[in-house]
């Protein structure tokens, strides 16, 4: 038998307090996208290194809140709360077939054979920052990577779907984007309270991202994709 909506909504809203226990994986799965950290790491090498930093993680998560707003502020305009388990299920199935999509277009483009991962060209952009423009890139890396974008609709559309207050999905929007800001965290952290000194550590973990960020992104992609794909086809 079908719960009623209502009944349905307060199932969905058991997790941390007001936050949606299902949006935790996609919050760790956004903290630790590797493209993110290796730009930061870049940025942490410059000049400027900890305004640039702060200014790069500040852009990043301003852009986690402000998509995840529209995408609740969508969910919830279009469709009462009946409708609503409808269209967050819909969502997470599209959702995490995307996501399932980019872990295997990663892995057929991974090198192969021994071969160096290749820098992109645009990261000599953030070797290059400005406070504004590491503010720029930080949400342009959410904005217009599919799977920085698709994980942060997927976790608004489950607060949304919740049924819960505005207070409340405020309250959980703003813990997604600081649980998906805190990977940068750490490296940031560490620059600011060891300065010049743990340049060559950063150095290393960006070496080491470059050269195993496609295997854990895709892995971690596969595993969301699959669990949102499993979630939404369950209703």
């Amino acid at each position: 038998m079908l719960r009623p909506a209502a009944t349905m909504a307060r199932g969905r809203w058991r997790g941390l307090g007001a936050f949606p226990a299902e949006v935790v994986p996609l919050a760790v799965a956004t903290a630790v996208s590797p493209l993110p950290l290796v730009v930061l790491l870049v940025v942490l090498l410059t000049p400027r290194a900890v305004p640039n930093g702060v200014a790069f993680a500040c852009g990043w998560a301003s852009a986690l809140l402000l998509v995840g707003a529209a995408t609740a502020t969508l969910v919830g305009a279009g469709a009462g709360l009946d409708e609503r388990g409808t269209v967050v299920s819909s969502l997470e199935v599209l959702v995490g077939l995307l996501l399932l999509l980019l872990a295997v277009r990663q892995w057929s483009r991974r090198p192969r054979g021994g071969a160096e991962a290749t820098v992109p060209r645009w990261l000599l952009v953030a070797d290059r920052s400005t406070p504004w423009r590491a503010f720029a890139i930080g949400a342009v890396l959410v904005l217009v990577n599919p799977k920085n974008l698709a994980l942060t609709v997927a976790a608004a559309g489950a607060i949304a779907g919740s049924g819960a207050g505005a207070g409340a999905e405020l309250t959980a929007l703003l813990l997604f984007a600081a649980l998906g800001t805190a990977g940068l965290a750490v490296p940031l952290l560490l620059r600011i309270s060891m300065g010049s000194r743990v340049a060559g550590l950063l150095t290393r973990w960006r070496r080491w991202l470059v050269r195993h960020g496609t295997p854990i992104a895709c892995a971690v992609l596969a595993v969301i994709g699959a669990l949102l794909v499993l979630r939404g086809l369950a209703g």
